[in-house]
């Protein structure tokens, strides 16, 4: 009943309320971040921390990409536009709203960190043995007011290997995405 339900607000905002079915929560989860990559990282980009800024009392962020392991795992997904050597917000969990999900036809498609563009979403897996991780989820499809669940808890992982077999390379290479054949027998 309305009279035993709570409610709190943030700027205005419903953020928390109870219902005859649990609790309900809205909004994102965020940390402050500083951008020193050198030029505007956009709303919707998917993040790694590079480090922290006592000045600023931030973290400062570059693009994640999962073909490249300095930059993976991703922590979130910028929230809005964060201008060079200024501050925003990384939302690592909950709905952000205000994305183009146009291209990802549908509601509850899982979207990864790109392995060709930095900090760009992909509705496709990576191929290769790049970095796998799922950041967000599709929520509502648009193109301008589409909007994602973050997910940035997931870890990394090596796509199809438990259970392969495998051999390291006559020089004990272990690089990932080589061109050589580096998995040959053996059992992951």
């Amino acid at each position: 009943n309305a009279a035993s339900s709570v409610d709190l607000h943030h700027n205005g905002t419903k953020k928390f309320e109870t219902t005859a079915d649990g609790i309900r929560v809205s909004g994102i989860v965020s940390f402050k971040a500083r951008n020193t990559s050198g030029s505007t990282i956009s709303k919707g980009t998917a993040v790694t921390i590079t480090g922290y800024n006592s000045t600023h009392s931030a973290y400062t962020i570059s693009k994640a990409q999962s073909n490249m392991s300095s930059t993976m795992p991703a922590v979130g997904i910028v929230a809005s536009d964060i201008s060079n050597n200024s501050n925003g917000e990384v939302a690592t969990s909950g709905i952000l709203t205000g994305i183009d999900t146009s291209s990802y036809f549908q509601s509850g498609t899982l979207l990864y960190v790109s392995s060709s563009t930095s900090g760009a979403l992909s509705s496709s897996p990576p191929t290769e043995y790049y970095l796998r991780q799922v950041i967000a989820r599709v929520v509502e499809a648009g193109d301008t007011e589409g909007s994602i669940m973050v997910t940035s808890s997931n870890s990394n992982s090596f796509p199809d290997l438990l259970g392969t077999d495998f051999v390291p390379s006559s020089n004990n290479s272990t690089d990932i995405g080589s061109s050589s054949n580096i998995w040959a027998e053996g059992h992951f």
